[in-house]
C-alpha cells in the first residue's frame, strides 16, 4: 500500500518539476489555468489516496 502512495507523491513531484520550466517560459493565462487544474487534480488524488490508505 505504501508503494502506491510513494508512487503518487513521486509522480506529483516529477510533474511539477517538468511543468515549471514550461510555465516560466510561456507565462500565458491558458497554461496557468491548465496548471492550476492539474495541480488541483493531483492534490485531490494525493489526499484521496492518503484517506484511502489510512
Amino acid at each position: 500500500m505504501n508503494i502506491i502512495l510513494d508512487f503518487g507523491i513521486n509522480f506529483v513531484a516529477f510533474f511539477i518539476f517538468v511543468l515549471t520550466p514550461f510555465l516560466i517560459k510561456l507565462k500565458s493565462e491558458r497554461v496557468t489555468t491548465i496548471f492550476q487544474g492539474i495541480s488541483m487534480f493531483t492534490g485531490i488524488f494525493v489526499v484521496g489516496s492518503l484517506l484511502f490508505l489510512t
